[in-house]
């Protein structure tokens, strides 16, 4: 889109009586043509925070007191036609001038709508950019996600017990050829992983945040190695280990063979059992994959209450993350050239 200015229609979700405070299921799940909206004519200069703070006088509610920018009370979605709410990914992904990638982009007085329009065309926005869901927040926890040096661990782990694997269902019989198919892309998605993510890590892209950004469409290699700056190889194993595989039409889809389920069942268990590794967790995850390759399904979740004693390791383990991200991501590197000279 070229023309300098357009029409925005912003649809609200929450209680415009009792905003920023948690509301109902049905009002997260209610579909966009129910939704109360609001549009407007949008100049591509505008702010992305100016565009937001206008709507939301539109829709009656005052920012609250000690709110400096709406980023800080308010999250955006961009309408998706295939979700049944209209929206499931939340937050903004720019291209800068070389057509990369930005993630973790949250101050909206920083963003025009000139480059959300951008991103749209360049394929890393989710969503329609002229059809916006303004999500009143509510109350969020102070929870900490995986980390890239945390993922790389729990790659090299998972990566060592396809090895074990693939030797005994050889034998066996079962789902080896599954099971060699996960080694192999592990090995080239950990180095992968291991030569890009500083990069990436600099650009505001967590693994949580880099998932979702791979999950907005099917995916031709070239665009993605384009937006991700890396190698076409380096973004085929990036897409492989994130449980990915190329479909029919040459694009590249999430869990499109029995290798690439697998491996997003491996992204998950990282999630869940690598932000804090300590050693009972680290034995819990590779049990638990261990199950995943041999029977081709992940095993049940663990019940919360199995978790409340490795609490005790909190402070040791919060201890060891901040020494890894104190270095930088060159932990990553470092530790990729250490694990790779001993295979």
């Amino acid at each position: 889109m070229t023309d300098e200015r357009f029409d925005v229609t912003l649809a609200l979700v929450g209680d415009p009586r009792h905003p920023f405070e948690p509301f109902s299921d049905q009002e997260r799940e209610r579909p966009w043509d129910e939704r109360i909206k609001i549009r407007l004519s949008v100049e591509r200069a505008e702010t992305l925070a100016a565009v937001i703070e206008r709507a939301l006088e539109g829709f009656g509610i005052r920012a609250p007191e000690d709110a400096i920018s709406p980023h800080h009370h308010v999250d955006l979605a961009f309408f998706t036609e295939n979700h049944p709410r209209g929206y499931w990914q939340r937050g903004v992904i720019l291209v800068d001038d070389a057509g990369r990638a930005i993630w973790g982009v949250h101050d909206m007085r920083l963003v025009t709508y000139g480059e959300v329009l951008a991103s749209a065309d360049a394929g890393a926005l989710a969503g329609d950019p002229l059809r916006v869901h303004i999500i009143l927040r509510e109350g969020i926890g102070n929870g900490i996600g995986l980390d890239w040096p945390a993922l790389f661990q729990g790659l090299q782990i998972a990566w060592q017990v396809a090895w074990e694997v693939a030797e005994r269902v050889a034998v066996i019989g079962g789902v080896a050829a599954a099971v060699k198919l996960v080694r192999d892309r592990l090995g080239k998605g950990r180095e992968a992983v291991a030569r890009n993510a500083p990069q990436w890590d600099r650009r505001g892209a967590a693994p949580h945040a880099f998932s979702l950004f791979l999950a907005i469409h099917p995916w031709d290699i070239a665009h993605l190695a384009k937006l991700l700056d890396c190698s076409p190889a380096d973004a085929r194993a990036v897409l492989e280990v994130f449980g990915y595989a190329r479909g029919g039409d040459g694009l590249w889809h999430p869990a499109n063979d029995e290798a690439a389920q697998m491996l997003s069942s491996v992204f998950e268990e990282a999630e869940w059992h690598m932000p804090y590794p300590s050693k009972e967790q680290q034995q819990r995850f590779r049990e638990r994959i261990g199950v995943l390759l041999e029977t081709g399904r992940r095993p049940p979740d663990p019940e919360p209450d199995d978790y409340l004693g490795e609490w005790d390791d909190f402070e040791r383990a919060e201890r060891r993350r901040v020494g890894l991200l104190a270095g930088g991501l060159a932990a990553v590197s470092f530790a990729a050239g250490w694990l790779f000279r001993r295979r």
